[in-house]
């Protein structure tokens, strides 16, 4: 056999060799139809403080889903919020009967939450989750584990952050374990809340500098975390001016807070993606149980 063949047979058998290996150590896959695959939605929504993200809560509340909070935010949740527009509504009944959750403010907490350590307490009275929140992701992704990092003992195993450039790397990791993550048999529509970040980015042929929103996130995740959601909707707040109710003439204007979803347009300047819910406008104002209809069918 000439050298160039012996290469080549030791090549082949080197490949088979891989190809054995990946088999074997390959886990356990669970084949489904395409309808099980996308049971269960997931939302991101990026805003700054008071512009809503939690409030959106009142979309699948209303529909009659049961709605479990782990907060990460700082300061714990901020179910108040829901409180006390379901008080405004005459639904505060639906707190009590349809909301529960937890704050977490420690790495090894939020994991053994992911891992279903508490999943016991969470389906004790046969109490169901239809939708799954973590409300305040970028306080984690930015305050929480930077902290773990220079804890150890606050790390779990299935934590490995490493510093790199003073920047947490893998910081995703417990997202996608979120969105995989049943909760007893059940998978939960899953939604998960970021603070927003603006810097502005010059155009490197026209020089012309633009102002950028993402979700505030460490490194370079920022830039691939909305690849993971069904929908990614920039959260935003304004002032407006209206007609004044309280003037018979009409004449009178008044100055108003209004708050929008923006939900597709210009992705690369907002942080927005819609996967084909043609219905939902790009730029709308902000109504939770329309989006929340539209993305479930009203069914699910």
């Amino acid at each position: 056999m000439t050298a160039s063949k012996e290469g080549a047979a030791a090549s082949a058998a080197g490949k088979s060799k891989v190809i054995e290996q990946a088999r074997k150590n390959a886990p356990p896959v669970v084949i489904k139809s395409g309808h099980e695959l996308i049971s269960s939605r997931k939302i991101g929504l990026v805003g700054e403080a008071g512009t809503g993200k939690t409030h959106f809560l009142l979309g699948p509340i209303l529909a009659g889903k049961n709605v479990f909070v782990m907060s990460t935010d700082l300061g714990g949740n901020g179910l108040a919020t829901i409180e006390g527009a379901l008080r405004e509504l005459g639904e505060e009944e639906r707190f009590e009967k349809q909301v529960r959750g937890a704050d977490f403010s420690k790495v090894s907490a939020v994991m053994g939450y992911l891992a279903g350590k508490y999943d016991d307490q969470i389906l004790a009275d046969g109490w169901i989750p239809h939708v799954e929140c973590w409300d305040g992701f970028s306080t984690f992704n930015v305050v929480t584990v930077d902290r773990a990092v220079y804890n150890p003992d606050d790390v779990s195993k299935d934590a490995r952050f490493v510093h790199w450039g003073n920047v947490a790397r893998n910081t995703l990791h417990p997202a996608e374990m979120f969105f995989a993550r049943k909760i007893g048999d059940y998978l939960p529509h899953k939604i998960i809340t970021f603070a927003e970040k603006t810097r502005e980015e010059k155009d490197k042929k026209t020089g012309v500098e633009t102002e950028k929103v993402e979700a505030y996130i460490q490194g370079g995740a920022k830039d691939v975390v909305k690849l993971g959601f069904d929908l990614m909707m920039h959260l935003f707040s304004k002032e407006v001016a209206e007609k004044d109710p309280a003037d018979p003439s009409g004449n009178k204007k008044r100055r108003v807070t209004k708050f929008y979803y923006r939900t597709g347009g210009a992705s690369l300047k907002y942080p927005v993606k819609n996967r084909s819910f043609k219905e939902l406008p790009e730029l709308m104002e902000a109504d939770p149980a329309k989006v929340w209809d539209i993305l479930t069918g009203g069914a699910k």
